[in-house]
């Protein structure tokens, strides 16, 4: 979907609803649940197809709770991974170190002073 768009737009044409949503990328939403999303290939994208037909993401709040998923083996990628996670997966093969792209964003809301803490 392009951006900006006005809301009475949106709202009317229910541009989020995962069968209407626009993207132009190698996947497409198919179902989104509170901690669930569920991505399908595109069939329309312009690239190279993906060679993954379907992902499954899970929005897991406790990082405890997707260790044990991860280590069960019902997840393929964990996120806050500790020292000791490395040596205890790295011992059983799961553990691989890929380099990522990441942007970090800092604002400040000053309203007085050096820093204004509210």
């Amino acid at each position: 979907m392009p951006f900006p768009e006005r809301k009475d737009v949106v709202a009317k044409n229910n541009w989020t609803s995962p069968e209407k949503i626009v993207t132009l990328g190698p996947y497409r939403l198919k179902s989104m649940q509170p901690h669930r999303i569920e991505l399908v290939r595109n069939p329309r994208y312009w690239g190279k197809a993906p060679q993954v037909e379907r992902i499954e993401m899970y929005i897991v709040s406790e990082d405890a709770d997707a260790r044990k998923l991860f280590e069960d083996g019902k997840l393929d990628y964990l996120q806050n991974v500790s020292a000791e996670d490395i040596q205890r997966f790295g011992n059983k093969g799961r553990y691989i170190n890929l380099p990522y792209l990441k942007a970090d964003y800092i604002g400040f809301f000053k309203k007085e002073g050096i820093f204004f803490i509210f």
